[in-house]
């Protein structure tokens, strides 16, 4: 009988370990990118304090980051320093863009954002087409829409969220009308979806980053599988927006 109690004690702890559900982190934190392999091709980030380098056959890179982990500066460097992009960021906060700043070979735009709450407006640099963005409280993305200058609209998209980051429904639209639905599914760690040309999984740690993510082509079934490691130990938890945070 001692035996019997044994066995099922045993049985009952390794029941709960594998019901026991994937716990997210409660704080938002941005995380540093310090490896990824992408089909076997593998990418290597070097950091100094918030600053990232790294390079491919062609060209060097370069990013800084705020304390939240929002982008500061970025630049694309060709080796023979022919190609010289550029992109300086300001924020308003921890994670609204005030303003951005490019310089594309010597030619340099400029994007000024403005806010009202969590909406935000530009004109984007490269098309001149208008933008209106929405956000939640931790700066994740609801909604895009894009407008050219006569007002007329493009085209646009719209996330429905769990948990205030956690994609479950996500909706396109077009200038010609057009309307696509796409659910996102969600077991523990793990989203899946179909966008009707390829199945998707993606794989996060506790802090919400990606670690893994397959895509497999529907039509010729060629699977493509790029992993990931981040460093969550450095960056600001971001905290939640609120009325008074202008």
């Amino acid at each position: 009988m001692r035996k019997l109690f044994v066995v099922i004690g045993v049985f009952l702890f390794i029941s709960c370990e594998e019901d026991e559900a994937f716990v997210f982190n409660e704080e938002r934190l941005e995380c540093l990118i310090i490896y990824t392999n992408i089909d076997g091709d593998e990418i290597n980030y070097s950091w100094d304090g918030v600053a990232k380098t790294w390079s491919t056959d062609e060209y060097d890179y370069y990013r800084t980051y705020n304390d939240w982990g929002r982008t500061t500066y970025h630049s694309t460097i060709s080796k023979d320093s022919s190609d010289i992009w550029e992109l300086w960021i300001e924020h308003l906060d921890e994670w609204r863009v005030s303003k951005q700043t490019i310089n594309d070979n010597g030619d340099t735009s400029i994007a000024v954002h403005e806010w009202i709450g969590l909406i935000e407006t530009y004109d984007d640099w490269s098309t001149t087409n208008h933008v209106i963005r929405s956000y939640n409280e931790f700066g994740y993305i609801l909604s895009s829409m894009v407008y050219d200058n006569n007002g007329d609209f493009l085209d646009g998209f719209e996330y429905v969220r769990e948990d205030d980051w956690r994609i479950v429904l996500e909706k396109s639209y077009t200038s010609e009308n057009e309307f696509e639905e796409i659910t996102h599914h969600w077991n523990d760690n793990v989203e899946t979806w179909d966008d009707g040309y390829s199945e998707y999984e993606k794989e996060y740690n506790d802090n919400r980053k990606y670690e893994k993510i397959t895509t497999t082509n529907k039509e010729t079934g060629e699977v493509s599988v790029r992993t990931f490691e981040w460093d969550c130990s450095i960056f600001e938890p971001i905290p939640a927006f609120t009325s008074g945070s202008y």
